[in-house]
């Protein structure tokens, strides 16, 4: 009876600890995976083509359109955060100037709606030049989206921003 008792224990902790090593892992590996971002060793290359079953012609071809786009984004997002950086100081004055909080406004609108513009136009190439059975897939990925954020992390600030194209 003792023995059984034991047994039974020991089964229990060892499946306890087996799923706090899988927790643990698993948050581990999407926190890894999201740091790379876009690059070479991506998630758009593995998740994506095996979710698609994309050719290697049009990984290449998409990876290309991608890095074209990057730089577009990058500029632009560099500027919204000088545009931001410039209402907030702005807004500190006393008193405030309306006109020119508007016109930041309208500024910092304007290059959210570039940003967007260009990962939509980014998302209708690469729709594009699938199959008609890899556009029906795609079109169901695209809802939940490719990749799973990493868990929040208490202390640190969560960017929330538009997605990485």
């Amino acid at each position: 009876m003792k023995n059984k008792v034991l047994t039974v224990i020991l089964v229990l902790s060892l499946g306890l600890n087996l799923g706090v090593v899988a927790t643990f892992s698993r948050h581990w590996l999407i926190r890894r995976d999201f740091k790379k971002g876009p690059g070479e060793n991506n998630w758009f290359k593995k998740k994506i083509k095996k979710e698609l079953n994309l050719t290697n012609t049009q990984v290449e071809f998409m990876e290309q359109d991608r890095k074209n786009i990057n730089q577009e984004i990058k500029s632009a997002r560099e500027e919204l955060k000088r545009k931001r950086a410039e209402l907030f100081a702005l807004l500190d004055t006393d008193p405030v100037d309306s006109v020119k909080v508007d016109k930041l406004i309208d500024a910092i609108s304007s290059l959210q709606a570039k940003i967007e513009k260009t990962i939509v136009g980014h998302l209708v190439t690469m729709k594009k030049n699938l199959t008609p059975e890899q556009q029906r897939k795609f079109k169901a990925i695209m809802p939940r989206g490719f990749m799973t954020p990493p868990p929040d992390q208490p202390g640190k600030e969560r960017h929330e921003g538009p997605p990485e194209p």
